[in-house]
């Protein structure tokens, strides 16, 4: 059994899918927040890459569920420097990043935030094969 982190597990839809794990018993997890309210949620300064992998390790983190919402560029480079500390993670294999419902184009750079980090993602995705690929894109490189 794998530990899960959910980024942003703290409120919102993070904490939904933190309800579904706690639920569901098949997982242990975390949760990443800039606080830390409970004694599963662990504080974190999404600005440090070293600190976010250290974490990673030190927890044996598998799974990495980024459920931040990415609506400014200090969210979108947050979610960038996570999906950093997961590949440098020695015990990482997944990252799921925080995308949800829309297909991510150059015309919505201006309108949408996140738009600008799903594009490059995708773009960052395509030239580098890893394992921290949305399910679209993994079931695209399946033989």
């Amino acid at each position: 059994m794998g530990k899960v982190a959910v980024a942003g597990g703290s409120s919102g839809l993070g904490r939904t899918m933190v309800d579904a794990l706690e639920a569901a018993k098949t997982h242990d997890y975390i949760i990443l927040s800039r606080k830390a309210t409970g004694p599963k949620t662990r504080a974190v300064d999404y600005s440090d890459v070293n600190s976010l992998t250290s974490l990673l390790e030190s927890e044996q983190v598998d799974t990495v569920i980024s459920m931040l919402p990415i609506d400014n560029d200090e969210s979108g480079q947050a979610q960038l420097n996570l999906i950093a500390a997961a590949e440098r993670s020695t015990c990482t294999k997944r990252f799921l990043p925080s995308e949800f419902g829309m297909v991510y184009t150059k015309e919505y750079v201006s309108c949408f935030t996140l738009a600008r980090y799903m594009i490059w993602l995708t773009t960052y995705q395509q030239h580098r094969p890893c394992p921290f690929l949305p399910m679209e894109a993994q079931s695209s490189r399946r033989p």
